[in-house]
């Protein structure tokens, strides 16, 4: 889809585009472009991954965003390979203020009341390389209860656009049903949190008690996952 089909879209049928420009931060499933109109701004994401399952990432998107803790999405075109959500101001972060992780924390158990209907994912299944720290992992992992909910499954810092103590979460290509120690331990991975970091967003998501355990668990999964999908790449 060029310009000149986006503004026949209905969408900008009384607004017309006033600009189209590359975001600054490009990611790996997409290309992304602002477009600006005399009184909205909106994200144009043309598709470059294959193999995404995009109207369940529009569908969980909206569920996401009906919370407020997500752009709301706006249009989907599989025809021609995009969609439009709203545009979030905002900035990326590499390390987090304890009022930050509080946010996030709050963020996420929003998430993880979303209910669908959809199996959870198999990861034993999706890791490829099963040396021995990742079968050891996978042993903490099956001796606890599972706590399967909707889960991001990618919490790396170019998914949360922060606006002052407030995040939003952006990208849902990989949402899908999941242990929630997962997202948990993914945000813990991506920030770097040392014990006492990991402590502290443990106690903010889980109000309480957690099993530290089964955090490092899915923390070495999560990276082993996160080197295949680059390896790959």
């Amino acid at each position: 889809m060029n310009r000149a089909a986006l503004e026949k879209l209905p969408l900008f049928k009384d607004n017309p585009i006033r600009s189209i420009t590359p975001v600054g931060t490009q990611g790996y499933c997409n290309f992304n472009y602002r477009i600006e109109t005399a009184t909205h701004t909106y994200l144009w994401r043309v598709f470059k991954e294959e193999g995404i399952d995009r109207q369940r990432e529009f569908m969980l998107q909206q569920k996401a965003a009906a919370l407020g803790i997500a752009p709301h999405p706006l249009l989907l075109d599989l025809g021609a390979g995009c969609m439009i959500t709203e545009f979030v101001e905002g900035e990326h972060l590499k390390m987090l203020s304890e009022s930050r992780m509080k946010s996030l924390a709050k963020s996420l158990q929003k998430l993880h009341t979303i209910e669908v209907d959809m199996p959870p994912l198999v990861l034993y299944e999706l890791v490829k390389e099963h040396h021995e720290t990742i079968e050891q992992a996978f042993e903490v992992i099956e001796a606890h209860p599972k706590e399967t909910v909707l889960c991001h499954n990618d919490l790396n810092p170019q998914n949360l656009i922060w606006q002052e103590n407030e995040t939003t979460l952006v990208d849902f290509e990989y949402a899908a049903v999941n242990d929630r120690y997962f997202d948990v331990a993914a945000v813990c991975e991506e920030f770097g949190f040392a014990e006492a970091e990991q402590e502290d967003f443990c106690i903010f998501y889980f109000d309480g008690d957690y099993m530290n355990e089964k955090v490092e668990a899915y923390r070495v999964i999560y990276r082993q996952l996160c080197k295949e999908w680059f390896e790959g790449r």
